[in-house]
């Protein structure tokens, strides 16, 4: 069975009347939409993937895997009613996996992900249920990665995600050669690391992110909210800063 799997609908959708888990919503650059979620963690997640230069498109929740069958459905509901049938209350006591649905599915040139967040604390003893997940998802032609909050739940770090994802936005939709001309002319007699606080009054802080946005600059987004103190440098283009998330896993 082949369909969209990075459409707009969701295999469990949230956020809908009655729904017992709360959700949260995180605007998306790269599908220029909002994106629904479930967690804290889940919405830094999605924030590290719609900077990240390699993903060309995400969704939240994006299809059910039945594991058992080796089958991608685009609802849970389907992959319920398929044969066999599975009861939602079923326990699993002893029982393999049999039922998936990965919190994000995203494109990264021609590699389709099936991501998991979860707290680090929770991975302890789940070695062989999140093997058995890997392999299945990779025979459907998935890689399969987690995504903790040692990758993406730094103080400060989701602060400068939005900012980094709403100065994208801008330069989508503005002529931002001003900016882009003033951090370069303050960057014209720079080749080593410097502080924020030496550019501040030259170049706007819409500027700075947009020469992050654009490797024009780079710094270590996890090491807390940009300020005066941050130490940046030239980065040639290179975007290697905006990689939160190893897409390699």
């Amino acid at each position: 069975m082949k369909f969209d799997a990075f459409g707009p609908v969701m295999a469990r959708p949230l956020g809908v009347r009655g729904h017992q888990k709360r959700s949260l919503l995180v605007a998306s650059v790269t599908m220029g939409r909002e994106l629904r979620v479930e967690s804290e963690l889940e919405r830094c997640t999605a924030l590290a993937l719609d900077v990240h230069p390699g993903v060309s498109q995400l969704a939240p929740q994006p299809f059910t895997a039945r594991l058992d069958l080796e089958q991608l459905f685009p609802t849970k509901k389907a992959a319920l009613l398929a044969y066999p049938p599975i009861d939602p209350e079923e326990g699993l006591d002893g029982q393999p996996e049999r039922l998936y649905t990965p919190d994000f599915a995203a494109l990264a040139g021609l590699s389709q992900y099936a991501v998991e967040s979860k707290h680090s604390s929770r991975l302890e003893g789940l070695a062989e249920p999140l093997s058995f997940r890997r392999s299945v998802l990779d025979r459907l032609g998935y890689r399969f990665i987690t995504v903790t909050e040692l990758d993406v739940g730094h103080p400060g770090l989701a602060g400068n995600l939005v900012h980094l994802r709403d100065a994208m936005n801008y330069h989508g939709k503005n002529d931002t050669r001003a900016e882009s001309e003033s951090l370069a002319c303050a960057l014209s007699q720079r080749s080593e690391p410097f502080l924020l606080q030496e550019i501040r009054g030259q170049v706007s802080d819409l500027g700075i992110y947009l020469g992050l946005a654009r490797g024009v600059i780079a710094c270590d987004l996890r090491q807390g909210s940009l300020g005066i103190k941050t130490q940046v440098w030239p980065a040639h283009g290179d975007l290697a800063h905006l990689q939160l998330i190893n897409l390699e896993g």
